[in-house]
């Protein structure tokens, strides 16, 4: 399983446990009252049953705005046949990225006021992307957009996930499900996850 999804998984398990634990004591780990908008949401996902953990990966997906857990599913899961970091292997763009809708992973509001460069086409965005330096190429839905280091920044990505994401030559869309790409999504999602 990819490192995002453990991410997802984990932070799903959090969830219900702390649900969980406010059902029996109305309190939390941290001794308050579990956030009532979130016990609300969550009730509404899990209808009159009982809260699940299918539930809350469910929440969690929707969250990261994907459509459910299934579409998070998909998008995240790596390649069968391993993860591959090496930039020589990943000479094609994934067959099934381009019907494939991305979801808005690698958008944050917070990235509003930077200058991007956004296509429908991604051969036309890749050829733009190499022609300029220190640029990044992520996929945004069905579309594509070049940003700059300081729009990975605000995703939350570490130096370490940054640098890993220029060694691939800043491709985002035609690495995905390398290493580089499976670091940066994590710091992605434990950025987003944290304002919950």
């Amino acid at each position: 399983m990819s490192k995002p999804l453990l991410e997802i998984k984990r932070y799903g398990k959090k969830i219900l446990k702390r649900f969980m634990q406010s059902q029996k004591n109305e309190l939390d780990n941290e001794g308050t009252k579990f956030d009532k908008a979130l016990m609300e949401k969550l009730q509404r996902i899990s209808g009159p049953g009982a809260l699940q953990l299918k539930h809350c990966l469910n929440f969690v997906a929707m969250f990261l705005e994907f459509k459910d857990w299934q579409h998070c599913n998909r998008v995240l899961t790596t390649d069968p046949a391993g993860l591959n970091s090496s930039v020589e292997s990943a000479n094609t763009l994934d067959s099934g990225l381009k019907e494939e809708n991305m979801g808005t992973l690698w958008y944050s509001k917070s990235c509003v006021a930077l200058s991007n460069q956004w296509f429908a086409d991604y051969e036309e965005a890749r050829g733009i992307h190499e022609q300029q330096e220190a640029s990044f190429l992520l996929p945004y839905k069905n579309q594509y957009v070049i940003v700059t280091e300081d729009y990975l920044k605000l995703l939350g990505l570490s130096k370490q996930s940054v640098e890993s994401c220029r060694s691939v030559g800043g491709d985002m869309v035609l690495h995905y499900r390398c290493g580089a790409w499976e670091d940066a999504v994590t710091d992605i999602i434990r950025h987003k996850l944290s304002t919950i």
